[in-house]
């Protein structure tokens, strides 16, 4: 697999989220080396530790200014973070018995997710944060 490359595209025009999209960018990053270096074993359990801490910070900052400014679809996208979560949750539990491939499946669904995540739910955000000076 080949790293994926944060580009201008994936812009939410929220530095702080956008920063936050950028860290995620770095531990896909960190799963694909694992797999070129044949050490997902090895590597797996610190990847799911900073996918759970970087899931959490990251959503609960979106969340909290969801609140702040009454966001219209904010029971919508917290559902697809919840979702995210109990996906992620459940890899790392196959990962725990003992499946195989799972650092090739949570690599694709993590990749597809995000880059999904921010076209077609993250940048319906941008505008009304905007407009309640969130930059």
């Amino acid at each position: 697999m080949d790293k994926i490359i944060w580009k201008i595209e994936y812009s939410v025009g929220v530095k702080e989220i956008d920063e936050q999209h950028q860290h995620f960018f770095s531990v896909l990053n960190e799963l694909y080396i694992s797999q070129y270096a044949n050490k997902e074993k090895e590597w797996m359990l610190h990847i799911f530790e900073q996918l759970d801490g970087y899931i959490r910070f990251h959503f609960a900052t979106e969340e909290k200014y969801f609140d702040e400014i009454k966001y219209e679809y904010s029971d919508q996208h917290k559902k697809s973070h919840h979702e995210f979560i109990n996906k992620i949750e459940s890899l790392k539990q196959g990962f725990e018995d003992g499946k195989t491939n799972v650092a090739e499946s949570l690599a694709t669904y993590l990749e597809d997710w995000f880059v999904n995540h921010i076209d077609k739910a993250d940048k319906k955000y941008t505008d009304i944060f905007h407009k309640n000076n969130i930059y």
